[in-house]
């Protein structure tokens, strides 16, 4: 029964870290975040240490992927990334959309993303269209 139950435990273990990790660190370059309401305002982050801290919040989110019957329009937040592979994220109500995909979140993750909005120390720049 050991000889068996290693196996299962390792092969769990390999395979759930691997889907926590949505978004990889290394592939960003840098990113974008845009918050709403008006006056809308961006903050260009291109520190690694910063760009780990957004990826490691959006990696840490409790996400259940959902598909929807209608197109979901507005945002509270946007994140886009530049580097090896660009991701675009945005979050309304209790969902995140990470680049094709919706997922159902807990609403109060959109209040810790703007704490940590509010905490990156960048110059906040007007959106001009």
């Amino acid at each position: 029964m050991r000889k068996l139950l290693l196996p299962i435990l390792m092969f769990m273990l390999l395979f759930s870290g691997c889907q926590s990790e949505m978004i990889q660190t290394s592939d960003i370059d840098s990113m974008t975040i845009t918050a709403l309401p008006s006056p809308p305002r961006v903050k260009t982050i291109d520190k690694k240490v910063d760009i780990e801290k957004v990826v490691s919040f959006i990696n840490s989110i409790s996400k259940e992927k959902i598909k929807l019957k209608e197109d979901i329009k507005g945002w509270v937040f946007s994140i886009n990334t530049k580097g090896k592979k660009e991701h675009s994220i945005s979050f309304t109500g209790n969902m995140i959309h990470i680049d094709n995909d919706w997922y159902k979140i807990d609403t109060s993750e959109i209040q810790k993303l703007e704490e940590l909005y509010n905490k990156l120390d960048y110059k906040e720049q007007p959106v001009i269209k």
